[in-house]
């Protein structure tokens, strides 16, 4: 799992004293802050679900950031961790390389999985999966609420100039000024995840970056989805 461990280390430099992430078995032992002064340890979990430790000096909300940030990627499938695995690293380096493309557009840019097409269970929610930016509290969104939501049940993209002016909009910062929302499909044409990218400027999500951002995604899923 390199992709996640390279972001780590540059979300966290030196403050992060070792990392391991195994592929085997979606575990993570980490430790945070100085080598010598490693006083508390704590357990990382997922929705109840455990998945590794944490040794941390370093402030308790550093420790709870860094959590947040692992776990929603190593929540997957285990009995299809072959696919899974490099899926999400694609994700990860998909996300950092719009980031790149796109510097300063968003502030927060992330994927949300529909959990009852990819991970085979009843349901409908969208599951978080690799993201950039601040740590969200909304790790599962019912497909029911939210302008992700409502991607997924009108199956388009959903381009938000100012969220304030949308009831359905789900505040994930007081920053997000502007929300755009991109379905991504599979080789029959369904909706199996989405890129949501959230912005500090009104109107940050012109028409022309809009089917920028849209093309890339169908590329995309092309390679990842529909393979």
């Amino acid at each position: 799992m390199k992709s996640l461990e390279n972001y780590l280390i540059r979300i966290y430099g030196k403050k992060l004293a070792s990392l391991k992430i195994t592929d085997q078995d979606a575990y993570v032992y980490a430790s945070i802050g100085s080598r010598d002064d490693l006083t508390e340890r704590k357990k990382i979990y997922f929705e109840n679900e455990f998945l590794g430790l944490a040794d941390y000096s370093a402030a308790f909300s550093e420790a709870e950031d860094f959590l947040m940030r692992v776990a929603p990627y190593l929540h997957f499938p285990r009995d299809q961790k072959e696919i899974w695995i490099p899926r999400l690293e694609r994700m990860l380096d998909w996300i950092v390389e719009i980031d790149q493309k796109f510097p300063s557009l968003a502030h927060w840019t992330g994927i949300y999985l529909k959990e009852e097409a990819l991970m085979g269970k009843k349901s409908s929610d969208l599951v978080l999966g690799p993201f950039l930016g601040d740590v969200t509290e909304h790790i599962r969104i019912s497909i029911d609420r939210g302008i992700c939501g409502m991607a997924v049940r009108e199956e388009r993209a959903v381009n938000v100039p100012d969220v304030t002016k949308v009831a359905e909009h789900i505040a994930c910062s007081l920053k997000t000024k502007s929300e755009l929302v991109i379905p991504l499909r599979n080789r029959k044409n369904e909706i199996v995840a989405e890129l949501d990218l959230d912005s500090e400027r009104l109107g940050a999500f012109t028409s022309d970056i809009e089917s920028e951002l849209k093309e890339l995604a169908r590329e995309f899923s092309d390679k990842v989805w529909k393979a």
